[in-house]
């Protein structure tokens, strides 16, 4: 019997950068938001996909998570730096100077990926291999995406390498939900066994159907995963006030 649970992903805060100031997006507020959001919703289980912000930000934001710290899991993106984020993370790494991990329970296993460097190396990759539970589907949270996606944005700043996650996930012949952010859209889109879904940015969007990188900062927002026999998932935005 699987519990049910669900999960608020939120990604891509960029607390205190300036192109978002630019935009005119408020990521304190922004952040206030969701939290109370999530609150209100009774959700205990808080996953963050990466690029919290600067790293003079990095003790307001984890300080403000309260009973939330409890249930944090947390993945880097390529706005952050493990060196500065280390001593503020619930889980240590698996992988020396990476914040890798994982773990299962009776349904699922669960990766979670460092890809603060903007490529996945050979010992993330080989550490998964030897970890893995061949039994059972995978939920993989990551920053970036790894399937590609016809917009822009994956044509200037992907993932490097990687193909070779790719094939590794081919490879496992079991179900595979890849939860992941960085390009600040919603999308939805599956290869074979693999399916990806890229969660809205806390911050501002990025234009997924355009020929030019286009940004706004109307609106926000953050993802709910609910885990049953199934996964079902909704977004949860907000507009700009």
């Amino acid at each position: 019997m699987i519990q049910r649970k669900t999960i608020g992903h939120v990604t891509d805060l960029h607390l205190g950068e300036d192109y978002p100031k630019s935009l005119g997006v408020d990521s304190v507020s922004n952040w206030n938001r969701i939290l109370e959001d999530i609150r209100s919703r009774q959700i205990e289980e808080l996953v963050f996909g990466g690029d919290i912000g600067t790293n003079d930000d990095l003790p307001w934001f984890f300080d403000s998570l309260g009973n939330l710290q409890s249930g944090l899991d947390l993945v880097l993106g390529n706005h952050d730096y493990y060196s500065a984020v280390e001593d503020f993370l619930p889980t240590q790494g698996s992988v020396p100077g990476k914040h890798c991990y994982t773990f299962y329970d009776n349904a699922f296993q669960y990766y979670f990926l460092d890809t603060s460097s903007e490529v996945i190396e050979a010992d993330q990759l080989d550490w998964m291999t030897r970890v893995s539970k061949a039994n059972l589907p995978v939920i993989l949270f990551i920053h970036h995406p790894v399937l590609p996606i016809p917009t822009p944005i994956d044509q200037k700043h992907p993932l490097l390498e990687r193909e070779k996650l790719h094939r590794l996930l081919l490879d496992m012949e079991r179900p595979v939900t890849i939860f992941c952010g960085h390009y600040h859209m919603d999308d939805d889109r599956t290869d074979t066994n693999i399916r990806q879904i890229v969660t809205p940015a806390a911050s501002y969007q990025v234009e997924k159907e355009v020929e030019e990188i286009a940004t706004h900062g109307q609106w926000f927002g953050y993802r709910l995963i609910t885990i049953e026999e199934s996964i079902s998932t909704e977004v949860v935005t907000f507009h700009k006030r």
